[in-house]
């Protein structure tokens, strides 16, 4: 989550559910932590904490055109009349997207990725053919959460 109150909000909610479980954007986590992050965040102390058993990806890692860097090469596809999305925005965010899932997938963990645009947009194929092996379903699994599963323990959002 990359919307500062919002992640402070996601806290807030699942902190109601699970308690001090839920930590915001720290590196002190305990067994079953549920760990509430951004992309940047996630990318910098991904290798010093231990692997999730579940990542859930609210937003895809799509580069911002508010980002001057990001917003100077779209304009070098566009001068050039090049598809920058799927050229250069999307091949990013899927790289991004396969970096941030590594560990997860290292440990036999789960990838939920909550972005609707994989299911009504064009490239969400992509999306998902760059995360293959997969499986499609449409709910969450409440014992996902339940501190006293095993499959509940060390959940970052």
């Amino acid at each position: 989550v990359g919307d500062v109150p919002l992640k402070a909000q996601l806290g807030a909610v699942l902190a109601a559910e699970c308690g001090s479980r839920v930590q915001v954007e720290t590196t002190s986590l305990s067994h079953r932590s549920i760990l509430i992050c951004g992309w940047e965040f996630w990318h910098r102390y991904q290798a010093q904490i231990p692997s999730p058993q579940l990542l859930m990806i609210a937003t895809l890692p799509i580069p911002s055109l508010e980002n001057p860097l990001v917003a100077g090469r779209v304009a070098y596809y566009k001068q050039q009349r090049q598809d920058w999305f799927r050229l250069y925005l999307l091949p990013t965010a899927l790289r991004e997207l396969q970096r941030a899932v590594a560990p997860v997938r290292a440990t036999q963990g789960c990838v939920a990725i909550l972005d609707n645009r994989v299911n009504r947009r064009s490239y969400g194929r992509h999306v998902l053919s760059a995360l293959s092996p997969f499986a499609r379903i449409n709910y969450l699994d409440a014992s996902w959460f339940n501190s006293d599963s095993p499959e509940g323990q060390d959940t970052w959002l």
